[in-house]
């Protein structure tokens, strides 16, 4: 059985039907995925109960794991290992969907159109973290920065996969400023030492808030203006390229945060 992926050729979540090549298969026989397993690969891998033939010139390519394993020298009697079906690289730990994923971004079909959602960039940034393929995971992250990810998405995402500082300080900004406190599905997700952090933020937040006056945009250029605490949506600033935000409309409207704010996380953060 093979899987069968979308118009672009992203592999589907669940694929119960998946009608992979050759004859009728036993739960215990290997079998082909149809997508990728490709006459003119050179190496054959293992996942779950599936077989892919790929290039390992990608592999050797992004990844300095890939590159010791498939170019150590081995005895001439040996057989290499992943040179067949009966012989392939088994990559445990990881689901045969992930590996899809990954492998879309190697061999998409529409070039430079990356369009997935948020599923498909986990998968790919999960794989390209534990085999460090910095520019499959840069690409993942510039994809997910794209999205409008709730805050809480964004920072369990920073954590997890190691990206950027700056992704985890806005997020934990916009936790912290938020006027609804942290879900109990929202702290799992963080895990117990951010959502103990998080809470002396918000603490400081508030603190500061009651005592300070704060600027908006929509009051920039017109002299100062007193608000309520948390009354009114702050961002005066993109933090990614410096530029001004709009003072109105949904973007404005969803962003609590401030500057203040972010030193505030930077330094119980450490950030």
């Amino acid at each position: 059985m093979s899987s069968q992926g979308s118009a672009s050729g992203i592999p589907a979540t669940t694929n119960p039907d998946r009608s992979k090549s050759g004859e009728s298969q036993s739960m215990d026989k290997p079998t082909r995925v149809d997508e990728y397993y490709l006459s003119g690969g050179d190496v054959v891998f293992k996942v779950e109960n599936d077989l892919f033939r790929v290039h390992s010139f990608f592999f050797t390519r992004e990844s300095c794991v890939f590159r010791d394993m498939l170019t150590m020298p081995r005895p001439a009697e040996e057989i290499l290992e992943g040179s067949a079906d009966e012989n392939p690289i088994y990559l445990g730990g990881i689901t045969s969907i992930d590996f899809q994923r990954l492998l879309w971004v190697f061999y998409n079909p529409t070039y430079s159109i990356y369009d997935a959602d948020i599923d498909t960039w986990t998968s790919i940034i999960s794989l390209a973290n534990l085999w460090q393929m910095d520019q499959v995971k840069d690409l993942a992250i510039r994809e997910l920065g794209k999205m409008d990810l709730p805050a809480v998405t964004k920072a369990a995402l920073a954590n997890k996969y190691e990206i950027e500082q700056g992704w985890a300080l806005a997020a934990y900004a916009e936790i912290g400023a938020r006027l609804e406190p942290l879900t109990t599905e929202e702290g799992k997700l963080l895990g117990l030492d951010v959502v103990i952090r998080l809470a002396h933020v918000r603490e400081r937040i508030r603190d500061r808030r009651a005592t300070t006056p704060v600027e908006t945009n929509s009051t920039r250029g017109f002299g100062a203006f007193n608000v309520s605490p948390l009354s009114s949506p702050i961002r005066p600033r993109s933090m990614y390229d410096g530029a001004a935000m709009p003072a109105f409309g949904a973007i404005a409207a969803k962003k609590l945060w401030n500057k203040a704010d972010l030193e505030i996380v930077k330094e119980i953060f450490y950030l």
